[in-house]
């Protein structure tokens, strides 16, 4: 996202609504990935040391679980909706999306070949890697994935965006209805075929079999935070009421499903509308902690979010690493397993996302020394200079 923001900045003339200081929106967004990679942490360490469905650590007084594979794709389009320009833009923007959406489905692919063969040597059947139909089946989709495909909505939607944008600025008024009626009828159809045989393909879509997540479902809820970050951007008084808009409906909502359970409209109420609640609940958590005296632990969430990207591909692999060295070591309780899993994972991806700042930050300060220093020479009709380093890619994940 630093590549984008910073050419958002540079821009000096938007025919579009002004919005706040690029510091603080990218803040927001950054703390609340932030939080959302500690719920995922949280929920991966979890199933990892096999917490017992009674413990204090699967209480509703803890951690919620579940929201983070949700609220990631609709941080992401959020994000592209809220920061990104587009009328006027039109090109740059494009291009830029379309960069990132190779880039994600590039570390989606290479990272779930890496995870599944580390868990295939672990199991002790690394023998399928020698096997061409198990290659075959990531690209047809009968092998099934491991966590990395939570990045293929993501890599959609990236693809998606600039004709849902042209759409937005087409029907500025109609498209969040528009949204809300598509994600409502997804869920729909996935209440509806969850019993009795469904084609593959309706199977893979709507219930992610062999993926590990529901796709169309996931890519409905991008497609409604680039609404809800367009309908901020354009109208940024709209911002407060969106939030308590949404903390009110995750409270109705919850309400709702606990007065009528088995009410068919209440389900696909809840499961087309209650993600987006959700996200707004951990916004307005971020929120505050930006307006609070915890500098520090703002920080922390901060730069996490930051290098989602990073992190969240770090984070597994250290995962497994600590799990493994806790068995070696015999430690069998469960309560201790998830704690150092989580403490110790959230510490180290910290520390790893500091030194990869920190080690950005060297090189562009040496890339402006050497620029405003003396240009180099090599011939008299060859110069070379050295121009200012980035970081990279900017993440829009989940």
């Amino acid at each position: 996202m630093r590549s984008i923001t910073s050419s958002v900045a540079r821009a000096s003339a938007r025919p579009e609504r002004s919005t706040p200081s690029l510091q603080q929106r990218v803040s927001l967004i950054d703390v609340t990935r932030g939080l959302l990679f500690l719920l995922m942490t949280s929920a991966h360490a979890l199933a990892l040391s096999k917490v017992s469905a009674d413990s204090f650590w699967r209480s509703a007084y803890w951690l919620p679980h579940g929201w983070a594979t949700v609220c990631f794709i609709l941080l992401s389009g959020y994000t592209m909706g809220f920061l990104l320009p587009w009328q006027g833009h039109q090109d740059l923007t494009r291009t830029r999306l379309l960069r990132c959406s190779r880039n994600i489905l590039i570390v989606m692919f290479v990272s779930n070949v890496v995870f599944l063969a580390l868990q295939h040597v672990a199991d002790g059947a690394q023998h399928m890697l020698l096997d061409w139909r198990w290659w075959l089946g990531l690209l047809t989709f009968t092998t099934p994935y491991s966590i990395s495909a939570i990045l293929l909505p993501t890599g959609v939607l990236l693809l998606l965006a600039p004709q849902l944008f042209a759409l937005e600025e087409a029907h500025p008024h109609l498209f969040p209805g528009l949204v809300v009626l598509v994600m409502v009828g997804v869920a729909w159809g996935k209440m509806q075929t969850a019993s009795g045989l469904q084609p593959r393909l309706l199977t893979l879509l709507l219930h992610g079999d062999r993926l590990g997540m529901p796709f169309l479902p996931l890519l409905a809820y991008g497609a409604f935070g680039i609404a809800a970050g367009r309908v901020s951007r354009r109208f940024p008084t709209m911002r407060v009421w969106l939030a308590v808009m949404g903390v009110t409906g995750f409270i109705l909502l919850q309400m709702l499903h606990s007065l009528y359970p088995q009410s068919t409209v209440a389900h696909v109420l809840g499961t087309s509308l209650l993600p987006p609640t959700k996200l707004a609940v951990v916004m307005s958590v971020s929120w505050l902690l930006l307006h609070m005296r915890w500098q520090r632990l703002t920080d922390f969430f901060r730069l996490i979010g930051f290098y989602a990207l990073f992190a969240f591909v770090i984070h597994r692999v250290l995962l497994q690493t600590i799990y493994i060295a806790l068995n070696v070591l015999e430690l069998e309780d469960t309560r201790y397993q998830y704690s150092l899993l989580l403490t110790s994972t959230m510490l180290i991806t910290f520390g790893l996302c500091w030194w990869r700042r920190r080690h950005a930050e060297v090189l562009r300060t040496s890339a402006r020394a050497v620029e405003t220093g003396p240009v180099r020479r090599h011939s008299e009709d060859f110069v070379v200079t050295r121009t200012p380093a980035t970081v990279g890619m900017a993440e829009l994940v989940g």
